[in-house]
């Protein structure tokens, strides 16, 4: 935030009604904490004069959690992010092991043309759309990836029911309810 444009009495609207108690931790610059976007132990950067912390390994935007330390993820989607629980220990630690387990996986180049040629409902669906290419590409892509892809846009491949399944996590990229690819455009 620009000093000519900052107006303190405001900065509760903006940036939560946590935003006093933790304009002094802001001002210290960066911090380690658990990331839910990523759900890994990352450095966070503080956003200017803001609330708001930027995870340095996925870029996820975060907010101090006022139950508990650490961060919760800021989600335009949710109205509670708190009560997502993705910043308690449990839910991480489910989370975590679950995005080790894919991101373990290594794809071969045989592995890489079947999953270009197999047919899918999400495939098919890309193809109604106009979206077979743009499809086909996040397809090709790791799933390193397509999980950064989803948290610039918003959400996190990682918590989807849809993570593992190439197809299925292309479609939610394209598809995501009010914040995948195909409705940027529209």
């Amino acid at each position: 935030m620009f000093q000519c444009c900052a107006r303190k009495e405001f900065q509760d609207v903006f940036f939560g009604s946590t935003a006093r108690s933790s304009l002094a931790e802001a001002a210290k610059g960066n911090k380690e904490a658990l990331c839910p976007w990523c759900f890994e132990l990352a450095l966070f950067y503080s956003v200017g004069r803001s609330t708001v912390w930027l995870c340095d390994y996925c870029k996820g935007l975060c907010e101090p959690a006022s139950q508990a330390p650490g961060f919760i993820r800021r989600d335009p989607s949710l109205r509670d992010n708190e009560k997502s629980g993705f910043h308690l220990e449990a839910t991480f630690k489910k989370f975590a092991l679950k995005k080790a387990k894919v991101f373990g996986k290594t794809r071969n180049r045989e592995q890489l043309s079947h999953d270009l040629v197999r047919n899918s409902q999400e495939k098919q669906q890309a193809a109604d759309a106009g979206l077979l290419r743009p499809f086909l590409m996040l397809v090709g892509m790791p799933a390193v990836s397509r999980t950064q892809i989803s948290i610039t846009l918003g959400f996190s491949l990682i918590t989807e029911s849809t993570f593992g399944d190439s197809h299925k996590e292309a479609w939610d990229v394209l598809a995501h309810k009010d914040i995948g690819l195909m409705h940027t455009w529209e």
